[in-house]
């Protein structure tokens, strides 16, 4: 029955293709409508030079979170290692002074059974010593009693210069300061007109900034002069690039005062102006050339230190020069022995 059943409810192929067509157009129908209710976003609405336009701030945003986040991990680390440095000397100086406190106390101190003269002259000096503060401090009391009951009506010229609470404000003072707070208070129309622009920070400001903000101020800095460089660097060796790795060397070497250079090639990745700087101007110093010159003799090419050690000696200027060191002595020696 069941066989039967299921055979006598099977789709013939015409009735297949019929309902397959049927659900590609309610398919075709409900993607047109949601065309058609499709709100687009901001994003969408932006043209594709926009696009690249965000994308590039939000990759240059980023790039700053994670250079702050770096130089926040690097300072923890730093704080880090120098509280175990200095743990450890306070251990190693607390050990020290440990073992000098023993040795002392284990010091033999002899004992007499009859007071020597110099111990007698001691105890002498300290009870006159008790006796001259006591009287001292007796005499200073009621002479500052004296004074200042002497000081209550005096006023001078002395008094009023030099005041005895220099942090009590007196009358002139205070009516100084009243009218300085006057004058500040009034603002001029043009000043107030003018936006104030922040200064920048000079190597004095900086000087005297912490050390942990040194650090932040030149590791930007750095950073930006590495990324130039390596803008730069894409169009070849230009005079720009010659200045822009000159300024990266004076600012590593800044960095260097503060922080090993390790850490720098942490900040810029392994990035380094001198190897630059040789990489697009090789050096054209003489003297490096002539060191690196050699010479050919017997068909064979040797160095100018090899050529000096076993060549003809007489072609060698630095042994002409110590030939003429040692006869301008032996002239000096004939010259004192006449």
């Amino acid at each position: 029955m069941a066989f039967g059943a299921l055979k006598s409810s099977s789709v013939t192929p015409q009735e297949n293709a019929d309902l397959v067509q049927h659900y590609l157009t309610v398919l075709r129908l409900r993607k047109e409508e949601n065309l058609r209710n499709h709100q687009p976003t901001e994003w969408e609405l932006l043209s594709h030079k926009e696009k690249l336009i965000l994308a590039c701030y939000h990759s240059h945003v980023r790039e700053e979170e994670n250079l702050e986040a770096l130089i926040t991990l690097q300072q923890f680390i730093r704080k880090n290692n120098e509280k175990k440095e200095q743990e450890r000397l306070e251990a190693i100086l607390k050990k020290e002074n440990n073992e000098i406190t023993e040795s002392i106390e284990n010091l033999a101190v002899p004992s007499y059974e009859a007071s020597s003269q110099i111990q007698c002259d001691l105890e002498a000096a300290k009870a006159l010593k008790d006796r001259v503060e006591s009287f001292s401090m007796s005499t200073v009391h009621k002479k500052t009693l004296e004074t200042l009951e002497n000081d209550k009506t005096t006023v001078t010229p002395v008094n009023l210069l030099y005041p005895k609470n220099p942090t009590a404000p007196t009358a002139q003072t205070k009516k100084l300061a009243d009218n300085s707070a006057m004058e500040i208070d009034e603002p001029s129309p043009e000043s107030s007109a003018a936006t104030p622009t922040p200064p920048m920070i000079t190597h004095g400001q900086l000087a005297k900034m912490p050390k942990a903000d040194q650090i932040r101020i030149l590791v930007k800095e750095h950073v930006a002069l590495s990324k130039e460089c390596q803008k730069e660097a894409l169009l070849g060796a230009t005079a720009r690039l010659r200045n822009l790795l000159s300024a990266a060397q004076v600012s590593q070497k800044a960095l260097q005062k503060l922080i090993t250079n390790k850490e720098i090639e942490k900040y810029v990745k392994g990035w380094n102006p001198w190897e630059e700087k040789k990489t697009f101007f090789p050096s054209t110093d003489p003297k490096k050339e002539l060191s690196k010159l050699k010479f050919k003799r017997n068909g064979r090419t040797r160095s100018s230190a090899s050529l000096n050690l076993t060549g003809n000696p007489y072609s060698c200027p630095d042994k002409w020069r110590k030939t003429t060191q040692l006869l301008q002595v032996a002239a000096g020696l004939y010259d004192n022995l006449q």
